[in-house]
């Protein structure tokens, strides 16, 4: 099975494992949770949160379903998926008046405001 943390970048590991760890907590999931839902050690989950242990594809694609995220958010290969995100998940609330029409990626609907 091929891993998805190549040597390419050092930090690529830590960068994919705290993506997962955010998207985790953001859901409130525990590692247990993810472990059982993954049929992985709850270790398993923990060493790819800290980017000690690489994350397979097969698995990878397995917790961008159970997050609800596209793959590219964790990978970083669509930083502008990761971008408009993380702007979305932290926007305090949405303005009446400048509400756009939803906007899909990744299969989820999002709601763009401009500034």
């Amino acid at each position: 099975m091929a891993n998805t943390t190549g040597s390419s970048h050092p930090n690529e590991r830590e960068d994919i494992g705290a993506r997962l760890k955010e998207a985790r907590e953001y859901l409130g999931l525990s590692q247990q949770e993810v472990a059982t839902a993954l049929n992985l050690p709850r270790t398993a989950v923990s060493m790819m949160e800290s980017g000690q242990r690489g994350v397979e594809s097969l698995e990878l694609k397995a917790l961008a379903k159970l997050y609800q995220r596209p793959v590219a958010y964790f990978t970083g290969e669509d930083e502008e998926v990761v971008r408009v995100w993380v702007w979305v998940r932290t926007w305090p609330c949405w303005p009446s008046r400048s509400r756009s029409s939803p906007t899909k990626i990744g299969g989820n609907s999002f709601v763009l405001v401009s500034s």
